[in-house]
């Protein structure tokens, strides 16, 4: 399987426009130095936290996945952002846990929106599986039906000439 580079820095790219966004839009978060640079930054680190944080703290919390019907994943994207802030707290400033909480889901939503936008997400259909070709015969008689029929009536026969001897 060969690396794919150019996801990984799509990824980056997104991740650095949901934090940029969600900074722009709440007050509450702010990026100092709006640069690129940082945005990049923050968006590889939120990638990094994603991959390998984030499924060892749902596997942690799926007992609490279903008790609370989904909301531990708003704690858990609450927890990838305030560990984003406590990384690099010099490129990101939260106010306190309630925004934390509303950047931490805003990030997400955002990034899942534009990573379905940019056609990142796999399909849940797979379209590379083509079905396989149904093949008429030139025979109608030899069809399923038929041959399910012609079963129906040998074994009808089976049934009824048993009880004719008894």
């Amino acid at each position: 399987m060969k690396f794919n580079w150019k996801l990984v820095l799509m990824l980056i790219l997104l991740n650095g426009t949901a934090i940029g966004l969600t900074a722009l839009l709440l007050p509450g978060i702010t990026v100092p130095p709006p640069r690129l640079l940082h945005l990049l930054t923050l968006g590889a680190m939120f990638g990094l936290l994603n991959a390998f944080v984030k499924p060892i703290v749902q596997f942690l919390t799926i007992s609490l996945l279903f008790v609370t019907y989904g909301l531990v994943i708003i704690i858990v994207n609450t927890l990838m952002f305030i560990l984003l802030e406590f990384f690099l707290s010099d490129l990101l400033i939260v106010n306190s846990i309630w925004w934390a909480i509303i950047g931490g889901t805003a990030v997400s939503l955002v990034g899942v929106f534009l990573e379905n936008l940019f056609g990142l997400s796999p399909p849940i259909i797979d379209d590379t599986a083509q079905p396989e070709p149904i093949l008429i015969d030139s025979n109608p008689n030899t069809g399923r039906y038929d041959q399910i029929m012609s079963q129906a009536r040998k074994l009808k026969e089976e049934v009824l000439g048993h009880e004719n001897q008894q």
